[in-house]
């Protein structure tokens, strides 16, 4: 069962599995709803043993990024994450670097701190962190 079909299969069938594959499936999931829900066939086929948090999942999908190895939802989701967070790197780094010099980057407490003090933001910055 090649070409992402596999997990298809696996959510048509999930009340005919075993409670630890059921189990192992919802660990997926939420895993992957790290990134996007289209992931989560990829991040099972291609990243099972990479834990979560900290981009570690993006990290490995984008290793597969534009070698036709992620399925079509996915590829594009991963590329989107990736702007996303360069935009944040370009927009924000001098303004997290002077507002926020003693939060700990990861867990979106960044940007929860650049948000925290959007009058202080540069107009560059404020683009990228508005909700």
């Amino acid at each position: 069962m090649g070409d992402g079909r596999l997990w298809p299969c696996l959510l048509r069938n999930q009340f005919q599995l075993s409670t630890a594959c059921q189990r192992n499936m919802q660990k997926v999931q939420r895993r992957a709803a790290e990134l996007n829900a289209d992931c989560a066939g990829d991040v099972f086929r291609l990243c099972p043993a990479t834990r979560s948090g900290e981009g570690r999942l993006l990290d490995c999908l984008s290793v597969h990024l534009g070698r036709r190895e992620l399925s079509t939802n996915c590829e594009e989701a991963v590329a989107t994450a990736l702007e996303k967070l360069q935009e944040f790197a370009n927009g924000c780094s001098d303004d997290a670097a002077r507002l926020c010099a003693d939060v700990q980057p990861g867990k979106g407490r960044l940007l929860v701190c650049l948000r925290s003090q959007s009058q202080s933001l540069s107009s560059r910055c404020r683009r990228v962190v508005s909700p």
